[in-house]
């Protein structure tokens, strides 16, 4: 969530921009209003012309799948590949936190090859699945909190 703590009308830039169905729309915000968006948004500010200044106050926050009774799929670690490209960053258990054994090596270029060879070495580790959620609202929870049941009440449902 963006909330604008000053009005963009008397600003020369500084204008959001976001990529809406494959076109560029510009979101004119008065002070005091909230814009709120999937952190997956393409999304950008223009630079502020001259000596004026923007502010916003941003709110990162997620939706815990258990509390809303959302299914969860469980997904192969090239599945979880598929869902969080490395250009749009890792991606970690909600419950614990760990990303450790679970995220693409983002200093490896993002080739085919690479991620093959990274999907064997997790693997190898003795990495597992992870269980996503399938309404898509990125809630994912790593084999470990799976097994000893830190989302009970969930719906799974297995899926390679």
């Amino acid at each position: 969530m963006n909330v604008a703590l000053s009005d963009d009308q008397g600003l020369e830039g500084g204008a959001l921009l976001a990529i809406v169905g494959g076109e560029v729309v510009r979101c004119d915000r008065a002070e005091g209003t909230a814009t709120l968006h999937a952190s997956t948004l393409l999304h950008a500010v223009t630079r502020v012309q001259g000596s004026a200044a923007r502010y916003s106050l941003i709110l990162f926050y997620r939706q815990i799948c258990p509390a809303a009774a959302h299914r969860l799929v469980e997904c192969s670690v090239a599945t979880m590949d598929l869902l969080y490209p490395p250009e749009e960053g890792s991606y970690s258990c909600d419950a614990c936190g760990d990303s450790r054994l679970h995220r693409v090596r983002r200093s490896e270029p993002g080739g085919a090859s690479s991620r093959c060879e990274h999907r064997r070495e997790l693997e190898e580790q003795g990495c597992r699945s992870m269980w996503h959620c399938a309404a898509g609202c990125e809630y994912d929870l790593c084999g470990v909190c799976h097994d000893v049941g830190l989302a009970d009440g969930v719906e799974y449902v297995s899926v390679r």
